[in-house]
């Protein structure tokens, strides 16, 4: 018996194996594109990272930032409102006390004496009309017009209803 021996010559061999490896690099060259792409896609999602970072986070922090600071300087100034309004309540006693010092004086005579006096008059605070001597001092007073204008507004009606019987 006789083998039937194909011989196969290099030529053939050759052109199997370069098939074959035209296979291999074809595969090849897909996964090294899906692998570059796989590298872009990192580099783009870093970009889009970086720019919502720099976009959308950093704006939040700082008006948060922001926010936090107003609130504080809120507080603050509800706090020197309540000082101040102290303040002009302890100024606005002292400016009245002032008032009525020079009122009294006004309207008791004793800023003019009479040189030739009897002591046989009657005195002068007793002839007096109360509204129309402090009218005198309040629209002259310095203190007075140093005053809110509410408050202005307040002693001018107190002082005109002293004349009403």
């Amino acid at each position: 018996m006789k083998l039937n021996k194909v011989r196969t010559s290099r030529v053939h061999i050759n052109k199997w194996k370069k098939s074959e490896s035209r296979k291999v690099t074809e595969t090849h060259e897909i996964d090294l594109w899906l692998s570059r792409l796989s590298h872009f896609s990192q580099f783009g999602l870093l970009v889009i990272t970086i720019c919502s970072l720099y976009f959308f986070v950093l704006p939040l922090y700082q008006k948060q930032v922001l926010d936090e600071l107003i609130a504080r300087k809120d507080i603050e100034l509800k706090q020197l409102n309540i000082l101040l309004e102290k303040s002009y309540s302890e100024l606005r006693s002292h400016y009245m006390s002032f008032f009525i010092q020079e009122a009294t004086i006004k309207c008791s005579g004793i800023d003019f004496m009479r040189e030739n006096s009897t002591g046989r008059e009657t005195p002068r605070a007793l002839t007096v009309k109360i509204s129309e001597c402090l009218i005198d001092p309040l629209n002259k007073s310095k203190y007075i017009k140093r005053l809110r204008p509410k408050d202005i507004e307040t002693i001018n009606s107190v002082v005109s209803a002293l004349g009403k019987p």
